[in-house]
């Protein structure tokens, strides 16, 4: 549940400003109204608007179910496919970041429940943290001894 007051406000406001921006954004990809800088700005602050919706309210679930990861989508299909905006990478980088922000997913706490119930029921230890390098990958050491260092002589620069 969303805190006190505030959850019929975020209610009826998220939709409206999703919706707003998303139609801002459809008819710029084929008119080409705004410049990206312009874009990257509005996509700044639709990814704030998300996180305050995901702090004001209790549980991911219902933050996620205010915004909709469908719509940004099919965005994202537009974008790619604009002709202004089509190499704009930076555009369908945050386009991404919108909708993967937008998904609803488990609390931690349930995924980390989850995991440990599949690994009790196949019988499987837990994996130990990946090392950057396996032992077989490193390669053996060279049979022949280092060169030792020779120490640089002084030059001494005569003065007249």
């Amino acid at each position: 549940m969303i805190q006190d007051g505030v959850s019929e406000d975020l209610s009826s406001f998220i939709p409206s400003l999703q919706d707003t921006v998303i139609d801002l954004f459809t008819s710029s990809a084929t008119s080409g109204a705004l410049t990206t800088a312009q874009m990257k700005d509005v996509f700044k602050l639709v990814l704030t608007a998300i996180r305050q919706t995901k702090r004001f309210s209790k549980d991911s679930m219902e933050a996620g179910s205010l915004w909709k990861s469908d719509a940004w989508d099919a965005l994202l299909e537009q974008l790619t496919t604009s002709e202004k905006y089509g190499q704009a990478t930076g555009l369908h980088a945050m386009c991404k970041q919108v909708r993967d922000a937008t998904r609803v997913s488990e609390p931690r706490e349930a995924k980390k429940a989850k995991k440990s119930e599949e690994t009790a029921t196949s019988g499987e230890k837990p994996s130990k943290s990946k090392t950057k390098r396996k032992a077989k990958e490193v390669e053996a050491p060279s049979e022949k001894p280092p060169k030792p260092k020779r120490k640089k002589a002084k030059v001494i620069a005569e003065t007249s």
